[in-house]
């Protein structure tokens, strides 16, 4: 690149700059999210639209490029003037945004902001860079236009791009959380009908939204219309699914932990009482299952943080609490098969017994369970207790997280 070349990409980058960090400190000043979609959202295309503007300008025959030509190089938006482009592209905070962007889509101004159009054809294009930001800039927007339209009853046009490309683009998210613990793992979207069709084994005929299977996450194209269409609460069912593959990284990791340890039973209790046709053990226990109760409470958990990480907290936040501290109160070691109630560890025994394969695939089933003439039987407190003993340190506290140190030495302090 010539001097001269590099003289006008420097200019820009220097009165760029100078127009954000003054809008960065009031930010900060004003203790605004800085992990808003808004801001993330900002920021990624103006390095995106910088690097593209460095390359553009070395395709350049000497031409004498002023300021505005240069800014009006990385728009492809020529429907829009230069004032109003640097008005978008400003970090306002998120009050004055909404504002904004709301004026224009009741007045049917623009459809969609530049700055996603920009980056959501990088996605098209298969550029999975900032799938998150551009998620997050759609659900703050769809709980935002929902709360609007009930607060006035009027549709409100959508700034939104095609439920098709809202689908791909919750699929990718959704593969990107799940791709950080299983590479591959994949999110299916797929019809209603095909869903329960796939559970119909435990189900007995209800719908299923969604469901984990390995690590993958197979949704209903309904849920997703849902979420769409303003209910974005149904968020909460795509974060159940997701901490169903967390539980299952948790499960092969070897991670030794009660609870943990609960999923694990319950999970395969559920694989091989279908296996006998007992169909009802997952339809019956499911309010207590550990597996279920620790998705539900864990999905709400991560749909209150992630709408505050967005900068737009969930209005019913103690409603959703108080759902939390019900479904913890519901964790018990009780199971009920045909009218007959059982504990938990006791019903694994007797159904595991004949079953020493499962001692070879789940690591931590080892720390319970031996094996004798080829059947599976449970440790005796003092086994268990002699194993310990016999351990360092650091292997230690896996058996203290599982059994409690107090049971494994008989000192209760604290």
């Amino acid at each position: 690149m010539s001097n001269m070349y590099q003289k006008y990409l420097d200019e820009v980058v220097s009165r760029t700059l100078k127009e954000i960090l003054p809008i960065l400190k009031s930010m900060e000043e004003e203790e605004l999210n800085p992990k808003s979609p808004i801001t993330k959202i900002k920021m990624a295309t103006l390095k995106k639209n910088l690097k593209i503007l460095q390359e553009r300008i070395t395709t350049f025959q000497g031409e004498d490029l002023s300021y505005n030509d240069l800014i009006e190089a990385i728009y492809p938006y020529h429907n829009l003037e230069i004032k109003e482009l640097r008005e978008l592209w400003s970090l306002c905070p998120i009050k004055l945004y909404q504002e904004k962007i709301y004026e224009k889509v009741k007045n049917k101004e623009i459809l969609k902001m530049p700055e996603i159009n920009f980056l959501e054809d990088d996605i098209l294009k298969g550029n999975y860079t900032h799938i998150d930001d551009v998620f997050a800039y759609f659900m703050y927007l769809i709980k935002t236009r929902s709360e609007e339209q009930q607060k006035s009853k009027n549709i409100i046009t959508y700034p939104m791009v095609s439920y098709e490309t809202f689908e791909m683009i919750t699929a990718k998210w959704v593969e990107n959380k799940t791709q950080k613990l299983f590479q591959g793992a994949k999110c299916f979207v797929l019809p209603q009908s095909k869903l329960d069709q796939n559970n119909k084994d435990i189900t007995n005929g209800k719908h299923v939204e969604a469901y984990a299977e390995g690590s993958d996450i197979y949704v209903a194209i309904e849920l997703l219309q849902d979420i769409y269409n303003g209910k974005y609460y149904n968020l909460i069912k795509l974060f159940h699914e997701i901490r169903h593959i967390e539980q299952h990284f948790a499960m092969q990791a070897g991670i030794v932990k009660k609870e943990v340890m609960d999923m694990i039973l319950d999970t395969i209790l559920t694989d091989i009482l279908i296996k006998k046709d007992i169909k009802v053990y997952y339809e019956i226990n499911y309010k207590v299952l550990s597996f279920e109760l620790d998705a539900i409470i864990h999905s709400i958990e991560e749909y209150l943080e992630y709408y505050k990480s967005i900068g737009s907290p969930v209005k019913e936040e103690d409603f959703y609490q108080n759902k939390i501290e019900e479904k913890k109160k519901l964790y018990t070691d009780k199971r009920v098969i045909a009218g007959h109630e059982y504990n938990l560890y006791e019903l694994f025994f007797e159904v595991i017994k004949d079953k020493p394969e499962y001692l070879e695939d789940v690591s931590q089933l080892k720390m319970i369970l031996k094996t004798e003439n080829g059947i599976l039987v449970p440790k005796t407190s003092k086994e268990i207790k002699e194993e310990y003993a016999l351990l360092g340190e650091d292997e230690k506290e896996e058996y203290e997280e599982l059994f409690g140190k107090h049971n494994l030495t008989g000192d209760r302090r604290k």
